[in-house]
C-alpha cells in the first residue's frame, strides 16, 4: 500500500515515462518493462533467465564423476606400485589394511576397489568406467549421486561375492574396480541395451547388451576356476547390484 506522497510521486513519474503512462498507479505490468537483456529473444538469454530464476535443481551429469573416480583410483595405485618397487614395509601395511582377503576387515570391502594389480588392469577399468558414465549421461535421466551410489554399492557387493566364492583358488588378496564398473555396465545395458559400442579388435559396432551378456557368461563359466587370476565372482556380484539399482532407481 502506497502512501499519499508515494502516489503523487508515481503519478508524476507516469506523466514523464511513456512506458508507465498507461499503467494504473497500483498495478504495473512487468511484461511492459524493459528487458535486462539486450538480446531479448536469443537462446542465450532464455537459458540464462531460466537458469537464474528456476527453482528446479540442475541435474549433475554422471560423466562429471569420472575425474574424481579416476583420481581416487590412480593415486592409491601409484602409491602401491611405488612402495612395491622401493620394497618398502609400508606396502605390506597397505596390503593388510586395504586389500580384500578372506579375513580382512569390513572396510576392505570398499577400499580394495581403489587398488589395482598393474597399469593394464587400471587402464581397462578406467576405460570401461569412462564409457559407461558417458552412455548413462546421454541415455538416462538419473543424476550423478545415483550413479556414484551404484558404483560404490557394486564394489561392496562384488567384494562380498568374492569373499564368499572367489577365494577357492587359494589367492592371497583381491583388488580392483571391476565390480563397480560391472554394476554400471549392467545398469547401462538395461537403460540402453541397443547402444552401439566398439570392442577392441572387432571392426563392427555391437549392441551394449550383447557385450554385457558375453562378458557375464564368461564370468559365470570361470567363477569357480582354481587357476584363474580374474575376480569373476566379484564381476557377477557387482553386476547383480547394477541390476537391482536399475530396477529400483534408474527406471524411475
Amino acid at each position: 500500500m502506497l502512501s499519499p506522497l508515494g502516489l503523487r510521486a508515481l503519478r508524476a513519474l507516469s506523466h514523464r515515462s511513456p512506458i508507465l503512462r498507461s499503467c494504473q498507479p497500483s498495478l504495473l505490468s512487468t511484461s511492459r518493462l524493459p528487458t535486462p537483456f539486450p538480446f531479448r529473444h536469443s537462446p542465450i538469454s532464455s537459458r540464462l533467465t531460466s537458469r537464474a530464476f528456476s527453482t528446479t535443481p540442475v541435474r549433475r551429469s554422471p560423466d562429471t564423476l569420472f575425474p574424481v573416480l579416476a583420481t581416487l583410483n590412480v593415486l592409491p595405485f601409484t602409491a602401491f606400485w611405488a612402495l612395491h618397487y622401493l620394497n618398502s614395509p609400508l606396502r605390506h601395511t597397505l596390503e593388510r589394511y586395504f586389500l580384500l582377503t578372506p579375513s580382512s576387515s569390513p572396510l576392505t570391502l570398499l577400499t580394495s576397489g581403489f587398488f589395482h594389480t598393474s597399469p593394464t588392469h587400471l587402464f581397462f577399468n578406467l576405460f570401461t568406467l569412462r564409457a559407461m558414465l558417458s552412455i548413462l549421461a546421454f541415455t538416462s535421466p538419473v543424476a550423478a549421486p545415483v550413479v556414484l551410489g551404484t558404483y560404490i554399492a557394486g564394489i561392496v557387493g562384488g567384494s562380498l561375492a568374492m569373499r564368499r566364492y572367489g577365494f577357492s583358488s587359494g589367492r592371497d588378496a583381491a583388488l580392483g574396480a571391476s565390480a563397480g564398473v560391472s554394476a554400471l555396465l549392467v545398469a547401462a545395458s538395461c537403460v540402453a541395451p541397443l547402444t552401439p559400442v566398439n570392442v577392441m579388435f572387432i571392426p563392427i559396432d555391437i549392441p551394449l547388451a550383447v557385450v554385457a551378456g558375453v562378458y557375464f557368461l564368461i564370468d559365470a563359466k570361470f567363477a569357480g576356476s582354481t587357476t584363474s587370476t580374474v575376480g569373476h565372482a566379484a564381476h557377477l556380484g557387482g553386476g547383480a547390484i547394477g541390476a537391482v539399482a536399475w530396477a529400483l532407481l534408474f527406471r524411475m
